[in-house]
């Protein structure tokens, strides 16, 4: 189902390429094609649509550097293990001060994937990044915890204290609404 989408949105890109709307749609596709098929194992293949999402992801940026265009870029590049491109836009997304739980959320999935391709200090330093945004998420209004809980990008936080600590705050608050 998921590769039927992705080609129903690379047809409508064919008819329109320099439609950003269409590029935006195919980006998308692919990065959930991509997170799918890196869940079932298919390492290459998740890969390959990845690298799809980012050349796309790329041009949409290239030409429109707003903070959803550099949001889609960081997932995407975090995605690829590209450590240094993904936490420079991190680092920007990062510096504002303004609540934006979604942002926060994004930061906080990027930072997650990165963490599978590091080691050591490195790896310990985004996880607690990563933490640490998703703590924020918690405090800048979010309250979805089934969210939180079933996104694929969060997966390398779920046995940490810290990330069953936000499940369990984003439970309570979605109780008490």
């Amino acid at each position: 189902m998921l590769t039927e989408g992705r080609d129903l949105a690379e047809s409508l890109h064919a008819l329109d390429p320099k439609n950003a709307g269409y590029k935006n749609i195919l980006g998308v596709a692919n990065y959930y094609l991509g997170t799918a098929r890196d869940e079932q194992q298919h390492s290459d293949e998740a890969i390959a649509v990845y690298e799809r999402s980012r050349a796309l992801r790329t041009e949409i940026h290239a030409n429109s550097p707003d903070t959803s265009s550099k949001v889609n870029l960081m997932l995407a590049e975090a995605r690829l293990g590209n450590v240094e491109a993904a936490q420079k836009l991190i680092d920007e997304l990062g510096v504002s001060e303004k609540k934006n739980a979604d942002l926060q959320l994004d930061r906080a999935r990027s930072l997650a994937q990165l963490t599978r391709q590091t080691e050591g200090d490195q790896q310990s330093g985004l996880r607690d990044a990563a933490l640490t945004a998703l703590e924020r998420v918690v405090t800048d209004g979010y309250s979805d915890p089934f969210r939180v809980r079933v996104e694929p990008d969060l997966k390398p936080l779920h046995d940490t204290e810290r990330f069953k600590n936000v499940i369990l705050q984003l439970e309570s608050l979605q109780a008490g609404q």
